[in-house]
């Protein structure tokens, strides 16, 4: 994304006649492009019935063919990178996907790509014309990316999301899942969970399923819906559009580092929580907040007791963050977390945490993240 937003700031000064296209064009059977030197065929050999077949190719799956590709990969990508300016086109390459970003006028970008095409073709790279798409709404590597005024969008594909959409509700009128089945609808919810980072606290109920009837020998083919209905519930919420967002967008009004800078320092003990915003070193704001009963009803911790300390080290960030949403949700922002609870911190960066009153805390603070 950045590759795009960088391209499209070239172009803003030009004339209206110049613009910016994706173009997509995968290369064809790419791990069989590569000869398999005649000493390293003996390590790569398959068994059919009776028949012994042995490779004259590297075949896609095993670890050494990935390495060699990855290296001819790269190649190729600095070799055509090499024949553009960086005002003209930029490359990149996800293994085997090739994503060029196309900026000129009609005539250029013909060019352009016409150029790059050919360079794969003379170079022995069969081209997958018949999945080759460009323009400015295009999919690559199971994400959608779509130019807006000022900026990129970018989000998942809709066969995607419909294959996701269609296992939740499946799930959710039953009272036992396939193993196999949640397994396949954790690999796709992580996918989308790599781009729409606020899914992450939410998938932690469908791996611990999966790992609780996959492990000590045990290898249930059926799931409990009962404990992984949280999680398709709030999956269903997104898909819903009822909470956070499926996309992400990039703006270039918006620039890294040129935001006011403002930090959030937060702390807890067993009786209550508080924070501070400060701004260029001074105080704009503070808050104190003591724990109530219902705070131990919902994280199962009594108040001044030391074992809820994480909890409540989290649960003050959490405040402090929605507290203060409105310096911070409007646009790109630059804030600090300051605090001495390195789970609260991961919790931040990564959205993942381990223990009943923390994942609670994370899901929420990803459902104002999503916002």
């Amino acid at each position: 994304a950045l590759k795009l937003m960088r391209a499209v700031q070239f172009v803003k000064p030009w004339r209206e006649d110049r613009i910016v296209e994706q173009v997509i064009a995968d290369y064809e059977d790419a791990y069989w492009i590569v000869p398999l030197h005649p000493a390293e065929r003996p390590y790569q050999v398959a068994r059919w019935k009776d028949t012994w077949l042995v490779y004259l190719r590297t075949g896609q799956g095993t670890r050494n063919s990935s390495l060699t590709w990855g290296m001819v990969s790269a190649t190729s990508g600095r070799l055509g990178q090499s024949l553009f300016e960086p005002t003209e086109l930029l490359l990149q390459i996800f293994t085997d996907d090739p994503k060029a970003t196309v900026a000129g006028t009609q005539w250029e970008r013909d060019l352009y790509t016409a150029t790059l095409l050919a360079l794969w073709m003379v170079l022995g790279f069969g081209v997958a014309f018949h999945k080759a798409a460009r323009g400015l709404d295009t999919i690559w590597i199971g994400a959608r990316f779509t130019f807006i005024p000022n900026g990129i969008r970018v989000g998942m594909t809709p066969d995607l999301m419909q294959d996701i959409t269609v296992l939740i509700d499946s799930f959710l009128t039953l009272n036992r899942c396939p193993t196999g089945a949640v397994r396949s609808l954790a690999g796709k919810a992580n996918h989308v969970a790599g781009l729409v980072y606020c899914w992450r606290p939410f998938l932690a109920d469908l791996w611990a399923a999966i790992k609780k009837a996959t492990t000590g020998g045990r290898d249930h083919p059926f799931i409990w819906t009962r404990q992984i209905r949280s999680c398709l519930t709030w999956l269903r919420a997104f898909l819903r559009r009822e909470k956070g967002t499926l996309v992400r967008t990039y703006l270039l009004q918006h620039h890294f580092n040129q935001e006011p800078p403002y930090t959030i320092a937060f702390d807890a003990s067993p009786w209550g929580l508080g924070g501070v915003l400060v701004q260029r070193g001074q105080v704009k704001e503070a808050l104190m907040s003591p724990l109530t009963h219902h705070d131990e009803e919902r994280f199962q911790h009594k108040i001044g007791s030391c074992k809820g300390q994480q909890t409540w080290e989290s649960l003050s960030m959490l405040v402090c963050m929605r507290t203060w949403k409105r310096y911070w949700a409007e646009g790109r922002s630059n804030i600090t977390l300051q605090g001495d609870s390195m789970t609260a911190l991961y919790m931040a960066t990564k959205l993942k945490a381990s223990g009943y009153g923390t994942n609670i805390v994370a899901r929420e603070l990803a459902l104002d993240l999503g916002d």
